[in-house]
């Protein structure tokens, strides 16, 4: 095997790899997701119909709910309802300090 095909084989083999390892969501951040589109798009009231139909209870990834606990301070914050405390705003900000991800401290 020359060098050249030895090239045209690797290649591939690690763009398959780089693909496999890409982290996927689960269904819940992906619910979360729309969520957070909706109130970009400034459609708070359909925000929050969508949002009520997460079940919290099947949170699982420390990822999931610090997404979920931002989204949720957004949408009462935007609706003008009242936040018993700030211990859900402030796991998402321990959260998202320690994985350094400034987009969501934004």
């Amino acid at each position: 095997m020359n060098i050249n095909n030895f090239f045209y084989f690797l290649f591939p083999l690690c763009l398959l790899t780089a693909y496999s390892c890409k982290k996927k969501h689960s269904k819940i951040y992906d619910d979360i997701v729309e969520v957070d589109s909706l109130l970009y798009h400034c459609k708070d009231d359909s925000a929050k119909l969508v949002f009520n139909l997460i079940d919290f209870d099947n949170i699982t990834e420390n990822e999931d709910k610090a997404y979920y606990y931002i989204i949720e301070t957004e949408i009462k914050y935007r609706l003008d309802e009242d936040f018993e405390t700030d211990e859900k705003i402030n796991y998402s900000i321990d959260y998202y300090t320690k994985k350094l991800d400034k987009e969501k401290l934004g």
